[in-house]
């Protein structure tokens, strides 16, 4: 019997966990034994009360045959509090139970639930028995933060030291290039895709895919915009982060000729793309309504801001049949850059441009998004290379 405890919040970490968790048992031949699972889910942006969550029993139950699922939404501060008090009196069993696996996204990601501003609540964790499932969905990262939201830092920050060489990392990527380890493990994206694929017919299988929004797929080609949360980490006013957006779209696209698709973050502020989507009906332009397609009673509706850009497109071209030559993807994020792995004909636009950061960014955080947007550019030429 084995104890898994993990920590996921928006619904890419949930399915970056799903994967990594399959293909853990697969790796070390234990799926058919006795699985107890704790999710603890916490809020995002796009999902401040935890409603929308992937792991329930219709889900895993097409993958293992033996196990216990129990999960537990942490969507105010008192709930954060019993959770501290909860792993703080456990944590004994923690350390001393080989069979207790604790999950999480990163190094020190579980500490940071517990912080606030100077203020953290003490919680020692277990040095070995921790597996990590990346940042976002499945990005490979060994620090306490993505370098890209430090401040005036032309380094990379420093990899932690793990004290035991049995922590596990999963991953589909590494943006970083960074020398791997023996327990960097990347998962194929066939397998991945075979998740996805098993997703969406349970959780979509009803969905509408012949009404006007993809009828004019026919005709139009869809320009997918993926938004960051430059504003939400104080790495731009929110002001300025919308007219990056939109002048970075408009030059790109062309109001006969595009479909705007704009994809928030799960991070990202709601007022956000609802200014960004008026500006550009106000200027001509079709915007991709996701809310059509489904049923007004579909209780399986996702908000577009909460579902995975990597299931939206798997979702756009397996089940709504949309063409790879219809589709025009900006690779603004690493979760553009994963749906490109996962889809290698997709067709992409860099973004944004030493010219829109300078512009548009604080100078504190100017030459880490650089740096971002030059290796996403490196790793996605070899890809198209592979």
């Amino acid at each position: 019997m084995f104890f898994h405890i993990v920590f996921v919040s928006s619904y890419s970490s949930q399915l970056g966990f799903l994967i990594s968790f399959l293909n853990h048992l697969n790796r070390i031949s234990t799926i058919k034994k006795k699985q107890i699972i704790f999710i603890i889910q916490l809020p995002t942006k796009g999902d401040p009360q935890t409603k929308y969550s992937l792991h329930n029993f219709s889900i895993l139950k097409n993958y293992l045959q033996n196990f216990d699922l129990y999960s537990l939404k942490i969507n105010n501060h008192f709930k954060r509090f019993i959770l501290w008090f909860f792993l703080l009196t456990f944590y004994p069993l923690l350390f001393f139970n080989k069979f207790i696996f604790l999950w999480q996204p990163r190094p020190n990601w579980v500490n940071g639930i517990f912080s606030y501003k100077i203020f953290s609540l003490p919680l020692a964790l277990p040095k070995k028995n921790i597996i990590y499932f990346g940042d976002g969905f499945l990005s490979l990262c060994k620090t306490d933060s993505p370098f890209w939201l430090l401040k005036k830092s032309k380094k990379f920050p420093k990899t932690k030291k793990l004290i035991s060489n049995k922590n596990i990392f999963y991953y589909l990527f590494n943006v970083n290039n960074k020398k791997l380890s023996v327990n960097d493990i990347k998962i194929d994206r066939k397998f991945i895709n075979k998740i996805i694929d098993d997703i969406i017919k349970i959780k979509f299988n009803e969905l509408n895919s012949f009404n006007t929004t993809t009828l004019a797929l026919k005709k139009k080609e869809l320009f997918i915009f993926p938004t960051s949360t430059f504003h939400e980490t104080s790495r731009s006013t929110l002001n300025n982060e919308i007219k990056m957006y939109l002048e970075y779209i408009i030059s790109k696209t062309n109001t006969s000729k595009n479909i705007i698709c704009i994809k928030p973050h799960p991070g990202s502020n709601s007022r956000k793309t609802f200014i960004i989507e008026d500006k550009l009906k106000s200027k001509g332009y079709e915007l991709f309504n996701w809310e059509s397609l489904f049923n007004i009673k579909d209780n399986n509706f996702i908000p577009l801001s909460v579902l995975p850009l990597e299931v939206f497109i798997t979702l756009l071209i397996n089940k709504l049949n949309v063409d790879y030559n219809n589709i025009r993807l900006v690779l603004s994020s690493n979760a553009s850059l994963s749906s490109l792995i996962l889809h290698p004909k997709l067709t992409t636009l860099n973004a944004f441009s030493d010219i829109l950061i300078k512009k548009y960014l604080n100078k504190n955080f100017v030459n880490n998004r650089l740096e971002q947007e030059r290796l996403i550019k490196v790793y996605s030429k070899e890809i198209f290379c592979k």
